[in-house]
């Protein structure tokens, strides 16, 4: 099994693309991929523009197995930093009477 961080980010769609990963995948030998999706929630677009069955779906391009992990919201972790950032963003604003104003 080869493990390897090397082959860095994509985004769909935009430079740099997909090719470059598949190329460095191929390169390495590898026998199949993990698709690390960068979102909090695993959406439409992993589950069809990257993982889905069209022949134009990072999955089907790499032409290796490929399995991928859900949303970065699924980590515990992430989520405590995520929920520290909204409490310290909300924090800084004092909520005034009337629908939903919110003055800094």
């Amino acid at each position: 099994m080869i493990c390897c961080r090397a082959v860095g980010g994509r985004r769909c769609p935009g430079p740099p693309g997909v090719a470059p990963a598949i190329e460095a995948v191929v390169k390495l030998g590898a026998s199949g991929v993990k698709l690390v999706p960068l979102m909090l929630v695993e959406g439409d677009h992993i589950l069809h523009d990257v993982m889905g069955d069209g022949p134009d779906s990072w999955r089907t391009l790499v032409g290796l197995p490929a399995t991928n992990t859900t949303g970065l919201a699924s980590n515990p972790k992430v989520m405590a930093l995520f929920l520290d950032c909204i409490a310290d963003l909300l924090s800084q604003y004092v909520l005034r009477s009337g629908p939903a104003s919110c003055q800094p």
